[in-house]
């Protein structure tokens, strides 16, 4: 009796958080990706849904599931999938049937957990804050760093030796020049309603490239930021696909939380230097919170592997 009790009280938050909602069909593999490693998933209906077996067993296979749908008779049926990682964290969707999903790619940032199961302080949901914040625990698996962009108290050391001693805090002085640079590069953005993304400049220093973007909102409603996720992927003209490989940056600068009305925001994304081939495009995947004025920015090679040196 006070084994099913804990039980009880264990999954009940589930049952009080927001489910999301994702659209499967016959014709298409919606793919669902996790900041962990999948400890196990769940299907209310398994008849009709069902999960693709893996390619193969790499650290982002293990964190990838692949839902498919097999329609049994002409009702078209939701259904419900709960997955739990290793991390010990659980989340909650709902699945439903769509002649088209109007997006096959879900990557699922570690805040959409409805609980945490073992308690683990390391996996708790990300939380704003006011200084340099290493997020060990986002979607992306290797951590990124976020910055508001203030200058640190004290000298400035020279730049090479900070390089060497302490790579993060010579990239957050490197982005504040980065920051103020006029726009050089035009007709790369992406807009949904009245928000737009626009790339800026693409910059290098050292081994790493800055993508310099600008947020605007030229409505009168407050556009709240829920994720944004990058990776590099086929280039279909700004469609998402499964062919894609998430890259984690190694620090963000300025990051938009909320752009008010009639307002921008500048900020950067620090990646360790890459170069792709003419098939393969850059995509920032920027989406709403509480909202569907989502944003898909492509950036073509030629765009990424001519940088602008600092």
């Amino acid at each position: 009796m006070m084994k099913n009790l804990i039980f009880i009280l264990l999954i009940f938050p589930l049952f009080l958080f927001a489910q999301k909602e994702i659209e499967v069909s016959e014709g298409y593999t919606t793919i669902l990706i996790f900041p962990s490693e999948i400890e196990e998933p769940i299907l209310g209906n398994e008849q009709e849904y069902f999960i693709k077996e893996p390619k193969n067993s790499s650290a982002i296979g293990k964190r990838i599931i692949r839902l498919g749908y097999l329609k049994v008779d002409k009702v078209e049926k939701n259904t419900n999938l709960t997955v739990f990682t290793k991390d010990g964290n659980s989340y909650e969707f709902l699945l439903k049937y769509a002649s088209i999903p109007n997006k096959l790619n879900h990557h699922i940032a570690l805040s959409e957990s409805a609980a945490n199961l073992l308690n683990n302080p390391k996996s708790e949901r990300k939380k704003e804050g006011k200084e340099i914040v290493k997020v060990k625990d986002s979607y992306y698996s290797e951590g990124i760093v976020t910055s508001e962009g203030k200058e640190a108290k004290g000298p400035k050391q020279d730049l090479e030796k900070l390089y060497v001693s302490d790579k993060i805090a010579y990239i957050n002085q490197r982005c504040a020049p980065v920051n103020n640079m006029p726009k050089k590069i035009f007709k790369t953005f992406n807009k949904s309603g009245n928000i737009k993304l626009t790339l800026k400049q693409i910059s290098y220093a050292k081994d790493e490239l800055y993508f310099h973007l600008l947020l605007e909102n030229d409505g009168g409603q407050t556009f709240d930021v829920d994720f944004i996720n990058t990776r590099l992927a086929r280039g279909y003209k700004g469609v998402s696909t499964d062919q894609s490989i998430p890259l984690t940056p190694i620090l963000v600068y300025e990051r938009p939380t909320r752009v008010k009305g009639n307002t921008g925001a500048d900020f950067i994304m620090v990646f360790k230097k890459f170069s792709i081939n003419d098939k393969k495009e850059f995509q920032i995947d920027l989406a709403e919170k509480n909202g569907e004025r989502d944003l898909l920015l492509s950036i073509n090679n030629k765009l990424v592997n001519n940088p602008v040196k600092l």
